[in-house]
């Protein structure tokens, strides 16, 4: 059964709380679950869909410019080869965003990505809320559940997706 996931999450905050909470380690899977909203990051971690996907992810960007003015910026990327939610997330240095007219850039992850972008477009300008929804087609492994089970496990994503939106 194949399903579209998602995840939204805050960049700006998550990372300063992740930083604070969990400086020197991974943060834990129930912390991460509340952190990314929506049902992409619980089906990655109990494994119900595999890791290595296609990804894309939209950033909607929120600024302020000296003068006061507040303007709303917004960027999307996808890969076209597979990767884990982890290394889109981080990084991976042997894949490289096609960023148009054929130009190739390494891939560093969201969030470094999404900082050279900012720091280019709203350079004069302080970034107050940055909203991510990542996304995904993913395949729901069903081997061996009953058809009630699935059932239970479709309704169970489709409202946490719901909740992303």
């Amino acid at each position: 059964m194949k399903m579209h996931m998602t995840a939204k999450w805050e960049l700006i905050s998550s990372a300063e709380l992740i930083d604070e909470l969990y400086p020197n380690m991974q943060a834990p899977d129930s912390f991460l679950c509340k952190m990314y909203q929506g049902a992409l990051v619980p089906a990655v971690l109990s494994g119900a869909i595999n890791q290595v996907q296609k990804w894309g992810v939209t950033i909607v960007t929120t600024a302020r410019a000296d003068n006061g003015d507040i303007h709303t910026h917004e960027v999307s990327w996808s890969t076209d080869e597979p990767m884990t939610f982890t290394e889109f997330l981080r990084g991976k240095k042997e894949f490289s965003l096609n960023i148009g007219s054929g130009i190739r850039v390494p891939w560093k992850g969201i969030n470094q990505q999404w900082i050279n972008i900012v720091d280019e477009d709203l350079a004069d300008m302080t970034a107050i809320t940055a909203w991510a929804t990542c996304n995904c087609l993913a395949e729901v492994k069903t081997k061996g559940l009953s058809p009630f089970s699935i059932k239970q496990l479709r309704n169970k994503f489709v409202k946490l997706n719901k909740e992303a939106v």
